[in-house]
């Protein structure tokens, strides 16, 4: 678990206000969108509107079985049949915004997880609950019954997931269950999940370095097509956060973890997008690629102590100023746009900056827009950020987004995920 530094300063006030405020943090939450100058920015938005929904059909959906139901093939396929409108749904629309879909990429949701579908009950039930749950968030259908059904759609999946583990225990996995081409789609995206969890707490990390490096080698084209970030920048600040663990669980001594968050941000700093290779001949991946850049870089920044340095440091400023100006290059209705909201977070996290603040909120409501995402953590997390700012503009100490999210002070431990 972090620890936050003993005072040591007048700024030390700024911290203990921090900490007050984290009783009030949930990611359960209902939203508090962020303002600034009294302006209320980024409002949730409905996609009702858009022309991708008004074209779909609205659904109708029958309820979901019970998880104590033993299911049966005949089960299976009623559920294939009666809830082909969700599936077509997920296929159509949503795995277009959960990856970057574009000419000359292949959509990785759409070769992998959908034939899946039409072979295990229990992942059926995860792309029934996610589908039902965007249809409602998005404004595509406002019946709270999506919102039953997606619930109890999840659950099922859960139950599916428990009794698969179980198996793997007891007698091992089919050759099916156990390889598949789909399997460094899979091992990309939890190890992106697992990186994101150490970004808010470094003890949270799960998966070893020999996991991103097999991502490194053999994944470049899941994790660009999924989330935008190059596989090297992925590694190396995964050895960073990996590091930071080993220093907060006492085996790493404060002087060993400085040199290596030294090499680390001169890696960084050092690091040419521009003889990177990426999926196809599109600038937008440069542009990502140094958005992902300077996210890692405010990372790095902001070890050992995330109190130390003030976000008015040059080098923060400068990290903040590239994301912004990389996400201005990226035209808004281009499927890169919207894998710049993590990057776009931290760079709205570490700014004092009232037009900035608004700029960042401005950006992350048009990604919501564009997927339906709400993202309500995140918009939060920002928010109690900003006021804690504004509440001491003369504070020379940082206001750390992580204090929100992994803290000694906080009950209970959140693992936000920006996906």
């Amino acid at each position: 678990m972090a620890t936050i530094p003993e005072p040591r300063d007048p700024d030390d006030a700024s911290r203990t206000s921090v900490t007050l405020a984290h009783s009030s943090v949930s990611p359960s939450e209902v939203s508090v969108v962020p303002e600034v100058a009294g302006e209320s920015v980024s409002p949730q938005v409905s996609l009702s509107n858009d022309p991708t929904f008004r074209d779909f059909p609205t659904v109708s959906l029958p309820s979901p079985p019970s998880p104590t139901h033993s299911a049966t093939t005949s089960d299976f396929q009623q559920d294939l049949t009666s809830n082909q409108p969700l599936i077509e749904y997920f296929q159509q629309v949503l795995s277009e915004y959960l990856t970057i879909s574009i000419q000359g990429t292949d959509n990785p949701f759409r070769e992998h997880i959908l034939p899946l579908v039409y072979q295990h009950q229990g992942i059926l039930h995860a792309l029934l609950g996610l589908s039902a749950c965007h249809m409602h968030i998005s404004g595509r259908n406002e019946s709270q019954r999506f919102v039953t059904i997606s619930l109890q759609y999840q659950g099922l999946a859960l139950h599916s997931l428990g009794a698969l583990l179980l198996q793997e225990e007891v007698s091992g996995l089919t050759p099916l269950e156990e390889e598949s081409k789909a399997s460094m789609f899979f091992i990309s995206a939890l190890s992106w999940l697992d990186m994101l969890r150490g970004f808010s707490g470094a003890e949270k990390l799960a998966y070893d370095g020999d996991v991103r490096k097999c991502v490194r080698d053999h994944g470049s084209l899941s994790l660009h097509t999924l989330v935008g970030c190059p596989p090297i920048i992925f590694y190396r600040i995964g050895q960073v956060l990996e590091s930071g663990k080993s220093y907060l669980a006492g085996d790493l001594s404060v002087e060993q973890f400085q040199e290596f968050l030294i090499e680390a941000e001169k890696f960084f700093r050092g690091w040419d997008p521009d003889l990177a290779i990426y999926p196809t001949g599109h600038q937008e991946w440069r542009y990502l690629a140094e958005a992902y850049r300077h996210a890692c870089l405010l990372r790095v920044l902001r070890f050992p102590d995330a109190f130390a340095i003030s976000c008015d440091d040059p080098r923060i400023k400068t990290s903040v100023r590239a994301i912004f100006d990389a996400c201005a290059a990226i035209p808004r209705d281009t499927a890169f746009y919207k894998r710049l909201l993590f990057p776009l977070f931290l760079a709205g996290a570490d700014t004092s900056s009232p037009h900035q603040m608004h700029y960042a909120s401005w950006c992350i409501g048009e990604i919501k827009h564009a997927t339906g995402f709400q993202h309500p953590a995140m918009t939060d997390v920002l928010t109690k950020v900003w006021e804690e700012r504004r509440a001491n503009p003369d504070s020379q100490a940082n206001v750390p987004w992580m204090e929100f999210t992994c803290s000694e002070f906080l009950s209970p431990q959140h693992a936000y995920l920006f996906f």
